[in-house]
């Protein structure tokens, strides 16, 4: 990560964000102590860079797993992949779908994204 930030340095304006782990749990970060990691790494991120920093989307999607993942962390931005079903909204649901995401939390970074390429095809 230092290597990363190094490279990153007079670039902060330039990137979105840095994202700790996508799909943290398939990526070896699994359970209770895969979050407690990314958890770790994006403080550590957060501690040395203006870039915004989002952890990962959660194994579940869930209200409580995006609580235990981002309940008082050092995040900017929650990164949650919401549902890929084309077929629903007249194919809008990938991109209706975050407007019904769980309600703010002063807990919970005030800003989400889905990082899929999915959308309206």
């Amino acid at each position: 990560m230092a290597t990363l930030l190094g490279n990153l340095a007079g670039l902060e304006e330039q990137v979105i964000l840095l994202e700790v782990a996508n799909e943290a749990w398939q990526n070896g970060f699994p359970g209770s102590q895969g979050v407690a990691d990314v958890r770790e790494f994006g403080q550590y991120l957060a501690d040395r860079t203006s870039i915004p920093v989002a952890l990962s989307a959660t194994a579940g999607g869930t209200n409580a797993s995006l609580e235990e993942m981002y309940r008082g962390s050092a995040a900017d931005i929650a990164t949650e992949h919401f549902s890929r079903d084309a077929r629903a909204e007249g194919g809008w649901l990938p991109c209706v779908t975050p407007g019904g995401s769980p309600s703010p939390r002063a807990s919970l970074p005030q800003a989400a994204t889905s990082p899929s390429d999915q959308g309206r095809q």
